[in-house]
């Protein structure tokens, strides 16, 4: 639902519906020009509540706070078109009959109303009174009387149906507010009945004097479009309300006749304190000349007291809606650092006692554990500089009994094995007058009682006027290479102060190296079927080892002579070995010896060291003489011989040579041929006096 701004006399804002171009209705648009200039509307200046003059030194001005009352106009009362939306009917009001049609009764509607009405005041300086009257009188425009009329009435007929208009508003200082009866868009109940909640406090904001901001990014109630992605006033909408009307505090009494908080005598009454941390927010400055007074007791003389000013706020864009309705992209704004914040602590006299205002526009002031002089009643002053603008902030204040027991609290630590100790501290919140004491043990998490450290129990004592006892827990070291270890201090029954933090944890960082992994060279006959690769750690280690091992082809080929494989290799906590076993393949030619390569890669919890090996597959098949070929006898001294015989060619043949063909004793200088041609042969001379004998055989040897 789109959110449209006009002027018809006196500020006056409309929903209109997503199938409604924004500005479509336009007439004279109300413009936020930038941070600085919120408003191009009045305020409220005067209220049935606060009878001030319009004008004088005693005018309500930027910044005072305010009373409003509220009422809903009784089903009947006239209400005239606005004459700004052209679908408007002239019906009389009937908004208690069609809410009541939704949620059953008046009185579950109105509560949803207050709700509204009440986190409006949380976050501003005004105050909100439900008046149960309404005379019914002239709409809009009639002032609020008490008893009669309420100062913002909210009444209802058909504006423009679904889709469009969903609501409208007059600014101060009218402040009425016209409902669209016809519109399903406030049928849906869920969520607390949020888009009827948000509608209204969307147009309440027009009604006190805000008007539409830019860009259209769901952060922002004021923004010209209806959502649900937030409840209530955001940010940008508390500051641009307490730069017109203050915080809550503001009205320093709390009495309706706006009293401001700006002097020592007027300060806020915030009661006594408890003990402990008390967070006021949001709070503000609202301009150039607005300081804060808040007055409060300690309930206990002496005590201690923290105080934290924590400016609010970010860096956003923020701009206003164009005069023909459409959204501008905004400038930067830095709502965090608009005033340089500081504040300073009184006593119950209205003497300082000090001022913090040390760092820049945008960061903390702080004091810590200032001991409050004798007395129970103090007063923080908080103020800005020279900026005319607001300055949301929160104010933090803690006190501690001075007679309270110091809080017992323990730390994490850690240490490495190494070391042979991890070393925790227990610590008070404030030094006491005696010793303070608390017993302690030590037990296991992940880490093994014995093994890595030794168990103990015992008792720390901090001495009187100190803050700190150690305790030290014994670790042991070892070579083995695992994951960080925890174990645990507990401390109980404390004597002379009050255990916070009871519980630390220890973590034994570890310091060895991981292990070395490499595989070894092996060697198998080829009848063998395998062959076992001893895979190797140098040390054991605490972690799980895994790597990829594979093999791949040298002489010896993958699917010939061994069957290929690629696997994982794991070693479990504390083993050292393991073997990776290839199958190899046996075949019956007489062949050279190969080697097939293995290889590790991708280790994890271990280095590679040795990372490939070499296996050798021996050849261990005999030679076979040449099929039909026999002895061969050449005559010499005639000369040479000859020998052909058929062969396959690639294959591998080897010339044995003897000269005694019975007894058959090879002499040195066998050949090797590797065949061709299928028609291969031989030939050779022998000595003259010798008588040569030949026998070709397939393979080689060597």
């Amino acid at each position: 639902m789109d959110l449209i701004e006009q002027i018809t006399g006196s500020a006056h804002g409309h929903l209109g519906g997503t199938n409604n171009a924004l500005g479509s209705r336009l007439g004279i648009g109300n413009v936020r020009a930038s941070a600085f200039q919120f408003f191009n509307v009045p305020r409220w200046s005067r209220t049935a509540t606060n009878q001030a003059p319009s004008n004088g030194p005693n005018a309500l001005r930027q910044g005072d706070p305010i009373t409003l009352t509220w009422s809903i106009l009784p089903d009947g009362t006239p209400l005239a078109a606005s004459g700004s939306i052209p679908a408007e009917s002239s019906d009389p009001s009937n908004l208690i009959a069609h809410l009541n049609g939704i949620y059953g009764n008046q009185t579950a509607w109105i509560a949803l109303m207050q709700q509204v009405f009440d986190r409006w005041a949380e976050v501003s300086g005004i105050r909100y009174i439900y008046e149960p009257n309404d005379d019914g009188t002239s709409f809009p425009g009639s002032e609020g009387v008490l008893g009669t009329r309420g100062d913002v009435r909210v009444g209802g007929h058909r504006i423009d149906g679904s889709f469009n208009t969903l609501a409208y508003n007059y600014g101060p200082p009218t402040g009425d507010m016209v409902i669209d009866t016809s519109d399903g868009y406030f049928n849906t109940t869920s969520s607390n009945s949020l888009r009827l909640r948000n509608v209204l406090a969307h147009e309440h904001g027009h009604g006190i004097g805000l008007e539409h901001v830019c860009p259209i990014n769901q952060t922002k109630l004021m923004e010209p479009k209806a959502d649900t992605a937030f409840d209530g006033p955001q940010h940008d909408d508390i500051f641009s309300a307490q730069r017109q009307y203050g915080d809550r505090f503001e009205d320093s009494n709390a009495d309706a006749n706006s009293d401001d908080n700006d002097a020592f005598a007027r300060r806020t009454n915030l009661g006594t304190l408890n003990f402990g941390t008390t967070t006021l927010t949001p709070l503000s400055i609202d301009d150039n000349s607005d300081q804060d007074y808040l007055g409060f007791g300690s309930g206990t003389s002496g005590a201690g007291i923290s105080i934290t000013l924590r400016p609010l706020g970010s860096s956003y864009l923020e701009g206003g809606q164009n005069n023909d309705g459409t959204c501008s992209a905004g400038t930067n704004f830095n709502s965090k650092a608009v005033h340089n914040l500081g504040f300073a602590l009184f006593d119950s006299g209205g003497n300082r006692l000090l001022t913090r205002d040390a760092t820049a526009s945008g960061n903390d002031e702080t004091i810590a554990d200032f001991t409050l002089p004798a007395g129970t009643q103090f007063a923080i002053r908080v103020f800005g500089d020279s900026t005319n603008n607001a300055q949301l902030y929160e104010l933090e204040i803690e006190l501690t009994d001075p007679d309270a027991p110091p809080d017992i609290t323990i730390g994490d630590s850690s240490a490495l094995e190494a070391t042979g100790a991890i070393g925790f501290s227990v610590q008070l919140s404030e030094q006491s007058a005696a010793d303070v004491t608390v017993s302690y043990a030590i037990q296991a998490l992940t880490a093994s009682d014995g093994d890595d450290f030794t168990p103990a129990s015992g008792t720390a004592t901090v001495s009187a006027g100190n803050l700190t006892a150690p305790i030290n827990v014994s670790i042991i070291d070892d070579l083995l290479d695992e994951n960080d270890e925890t174990l645990r201090v507990t401390l109980s029954d404390p004597l002379g102060g009050v255990l916070v933090d009871a519980v630390a944890d220890g973590t034994i960082l570890d310091d060895d190296s991981p292990p070395l992994m490499s595989v070894d060279d092996a060697q198998v006959s080829e009848t063998a079927g395998s062959v076992d690769v001893p895979v190797t750690l140098d040390a054991p280690s605490g972690l799980a080892i895994t790597a990829v091992i594979s093999s791949r082809s040298g002489s010896a080929t993958a699917g010939d002579d061994f069957t290929a494989a690629n696997n994982f290799v794991s070693f479990a906590p504390g083993d050292v070995s393991r073997i990776f076993t290839v199958p190899v393949l046996d075949d019956s030619e007489a062949e050279a010896d190969e080697t097939f390569l293995i290889q590790l890669v991708n280790s994890s919890n271990a280095t590679l060291g040795d990372a490939s090996a070499t296996v050798t597959i021996l050849d261990d098949d005999a030679l076979e003489q040449l099929s039909g070929t026999g002895s061969l006898a050449g005559d010499a001294p005639s000369g040479g011989i000859s020998i052909a015989w058929k062969a396959v060619i690639g294959r591998d043949y080897t010339i044995l040579f003897s000269t005694d063909l019975v007894n058959w004793d090879p002499l040195a200088g066998a050949e090797l041929i590797t065949a061709d041609e299928v028609d291969e042969s031989f030939a050779h001379s022998p000595r003259p006096e010798f008588r040569g004998f030949y026998r070709i055989v397939e393979g080689y040897s060597p």
